[in-house]
């Protein structure tokens, strides 16, 4: 029976750490991918900051993976910083940074016919 209880709580960890890594990825990846003017059009810190803080998160995200478990064994406060930096990045900076900006300059009018 403990067993089972013992197999049954390390799939939900491993589960929890694998969406939290998945998290992390995506914000790397979507923070890359976005020019750095957006950042400063935003108001935000410039891209290099926020790159350095996610490649970081990424890479803790990273090493507490199974089988390992590397910084688990620290305890969770590093996972959940790094999980919390990421959603920091998605839920308050991306939306601002991905809004698109209108273009300054003259409007093209459809043909007249």
């Amino acid at each position: 029976m403990a067993e089972n209880l013992q197999a049954a709580q390390m799939a939900v960890v491993t589960v929890l750490v694998v969406g939290c890594f998945a998290v992390e990825l995506w914000a790397v990846i979507s923070g890359a991918l976005a020019p750095a003017r957006a950042y400063v059009a935003a108001g935000r810190m410039p891209k290099p900051a926020w790159m350095a803080l996610l490649i970081a998160a990424t890479a803790v995200g990273f090493a507490s993976l199974p089988p390992g478990y590397l910084l688990l064994r620290w305890g969770w406060i590093p996972p959940m910083i790094a999980v919390t930096v990421a959603l920091v990045y998605l839920l308050m900076v991306r939306p601002q940074v991905k809004r698109p900006r209108r273009r300054r300059g003259p409007k093209s009018r459809p043909p007249s016919w």
